[in-house]
């Protein structure tokens, strides 16, 4: 085999899924897309591969007793791993030693990753990419401005997510004249409704014997619960 397509996507557990909101049909569709698409691109090549979903981590890392999907490695056992991944479609290359041999095409390869990117990866991208980096490497051409585009497309992405402008949603900060606008007008309103809550002069005349009622509520408007549509 030539190439070594391995894809790691994050399990869905159905049983505590409570908390989360991962589509388990949504990380095996892909996985199935990038299969196909990688084999109609590399077959056409005559590039021998094969397409590996969740194959598990490589030595050093060994499974942790009896739990599944985690793993252990380290002289004390002390560093863990659970695999595959919360939320991860990471997508690496393993090309094979003869295939790649007087090439400058590397042995591994990161072709997609969403924990850095938090994007779902373009199967039909990725497969044309990924053939046209191999058969540029085969020929002796240059592979390094397909390499570089690889790596630039996983950053642009990554940079697009963390930057400022991803949390335009977000609620702008208040500045200090609209904070105090807002403490005075809530200030305002507990004023009047203390004022309001008060008996009038005439309920008090009411302890000495004269008949005195306090003022009723208009029917103007009713204040109720605010209903969030």
């Amino acid at each position: 085999v030539d190439v070594i397509v391995e894809i790691e996507h994050h399990i869905v557990d159905e049983k505590n899924q409570f908390h989360t909101r991962y589509r388990k049909e949504k990380y095996e569709q892909v996985a199935n897309e990038i299969r196909e698409f990688i084999g109609l691109h590399l077959n056409a090549e005559g590039i021998s591969h094969n397409v590996v979903v969740n194959p598990g981590p490589s030595d050093p890392w060994k499974p942790y007793l009896t739990l599944q999907n985690c793993y252990i490695r380290g002289s004390n056992n002390t560093r863990k791993l659970h695999y595959p991944r919360l939320g991860a479609f990471e997508v690496t290359v393993h090309c094979a030693k003869d295939f790649i041999s007087g090439t400058r095409v590397p042995q591994n390869l990161d072709l997609w990753s969403k924990l850095r990117t938090r994007r779902w990866p373009k199967p039909s991208r990725l497969a044309s990419d990924l053939k046209l980096l191999l058969v540029t490497g085969r020929d002796g051409g240059n592979p390094g401005p397909i390499l570089t585009r690889i790596k630039d497309k996983i950053d642009e992405a990554a940079f697009s997510y963390h930057s400022p402008s991803h949390s335009s949603t977000a609620m702008p900060p208040s500045s200090p004249l609209t904070i105090s606008v807002a403490r005075a007008s809530a200030g305002s309103i507990a004023v009047s409704l203390r004022s309001q809550s008060r008996p009038s002069s005439s309920c008090a005349s009411s302890r000495t014997g004269t008949s005195a009622s306090l003022p009723r509520p208009s029917s103007a408007h009713t204040p109720g619960r605010s209903t969030i549509k």
